[in-house]
């Protein structure tokens, strides 16, 4: 049976793994079209392909993907020309690579920030001071929400909590404020003096510690929250931390 072991693409040579990723003339195109080049003629001297492949992975995390993604969509084309099929160019095939690495690197941000996340522990604060941990919940069809807080000692001791229902809320920020309002009344009332309050919210954060928001519809309550702490607290500060 007659077999044609020319290259598909190129049509001048015998095929071979080293022609078919590194050697032909499009393909060595899409290396240096990719900007690949300096990693081609380094594997260009390898004497086999397990040696190629232990070059590769040596590469630093990035390049390493972005020349896998590269030999994996060359081999994709590399067989639609086997096939008689009209393959793709240069150009599109090395914006394919760069595609793919890009969300191949998002998802990898993500899934370490959403590690990072589940790591993270509650802080005791300070010798001698108290944290509250406020968050507020808004449900954007009826206008309702929740609220909640915990108040523990710096050995991590609750000494109190509460949690109940809004009415009439008119976005996420407003639960939380009034969580935070109704966090500092109880704070208040038990005597508290050196607090640190702790919300997942980085917009709360900016509200009760700069007039940025005095202007807006929440102003007021923003305003009242923070005459409340300056009169009945001693020493405040706040601390933002992400949601788990």
């Amino acid at each position: 049976m007659p077999i044609d072991t020319r290259c598909p693409v190129c049509f001048r040579f015998d095929e071979d793994g080293g022609h078919i990723f590194l050697k032909c003339k499009k393909v060595r195109e899409l290396w240096r079209t990719s900007m690949l080049e300096h990693i081609r003629t380094k594997l260009l001297d390898c004497p086999d392909s397990k040696k190629v492949l232990e070059e590769i992975f040596k590469l630093e995390p990035g390049e390493c993907l972005k020349v896998c993604f590269l030999m994996w969509l060359w081999w994709n084309e590399r067989n639609k020309a086997n096939n008689g099929d009209q393959i793709r160019s240069i150009g599109e095939v090395s914006s394919f690579a760069e595609y793919h690495l890009f969300n191949c690197m998002k998802d990898k941000t993500q899934e370490k920030e959403k590690s990072n996340r589940k790591m993270q522990k509650w802080k005791p604060p300070p010798e001698g001071n108290l944290k509250i941990n406020i968050d507020g919940a808004f449900i954007e069809a009826s206008k309702i929400g929740g609220w909640g807080f915990t108040l523990r000692n710096d050995q991590g001791v609750l000494l109190a909590a509460g949690a109940g229902k809004l009415k009439h809320v008119s976005d996420t920020l407003h639960a939380e404020a009034l969580a935070l309002e109704l966090a500092t009344n109880i704070a208040i009332k038990m005597g508290c003096q050196q607090v640190i309050f702790e919300t997942d919210s980085m917009m709360l954060k900016q509200a009760i510690t700069s007039t940025e928001y005095d202007l807006s519809k929440l102003g007021s309550l923003f305003q009242d929250v923070k005459f409340q702490m300056r009169v009945g607290l001693i020493v405040v500060s706040f601390e933002h931390c992400n949601r788990v």
